[in-house]
């Protein structure tokens, strides 16, 4: 076994190799956790370049648009409003069930642990929860319908500042993964 720095944007364990000595906590380079991994099966994930995820993710919002566009005028009907608004949360929460969503699947992306090897379902649910809990509002009669969008659009943009700003979304922080290319 050996310690690794599984952070995509470090690149410490890309050149210095795995470290042997167990007792390594930290990174070096980056100050995150080390976990650890074996090291003849380790394998660095080359995390996505962010414009390939900006398209991914397009591809993944169209599709929801068009759900929530067709949803969003039957939503007033509160018992209707009620079933759908779990439509639209599952689809966001389900979207990387088998590993990439159809904009990853697109793009040749898909979802791994931080530590490179292939991610559990419940690691790609845990991933999209913040997209799933934006259009939970719809849940309420008549106001949800006009709280979904912007509470959404919060989550979104929450989301975007994160990868901007460090690579990885929230979702991605949440649930111990990366996303990398095939």
């Amino acid at each position: 076994m050996a310690m690794v720095c599984v952070n995509p944007v470090c690149g410490y364990t890309a050149r210095s190799g795995p470290v042997r000595d167990m007792s390594v906590q930290f990174c070096p380079d980056c100050g995150k956790r080390m976990e650890s991994a074996a090291a003849s099966s380790y394998q660095l994930p080359v995390a996505a370049a962010k414009g390939q995820r900006f398209l991914a993710y397009m591809i993944d919002a169209l599709i929801g648009m068009v759900l929530f566009f067709i949803i969003t005028p039957m939503s007033f009907i509160p018992v209707i409003g009620f079933i759908l608004a779990f439509v639209i949360p599952l689809f966001w929460l389900f979207r990387d069930i088998k590993g990439a969503s159809p904009g990853k699947a697109a793009m040749g992306l898909q979802v791994v642990s931080r530590s490179g090897e292939p991610s559990t379902q419940q690691q790609r649910i845990m991933r999209n929860l913040p997209f799933g809990f934006g259009f939970l509002p719809y849940v309420i009669p008549f106001l949800g319908t006009a709280a979904a969008a912007p509470v959404a659009g919060l989550v979104w943009l929450a989301e975007c500042i994160a990868v901007l700003a460090t690579g990885e979304r929230l979702g991605d922080k949440l649930a111990g993964t990366v996303v990398v290319k095939k």
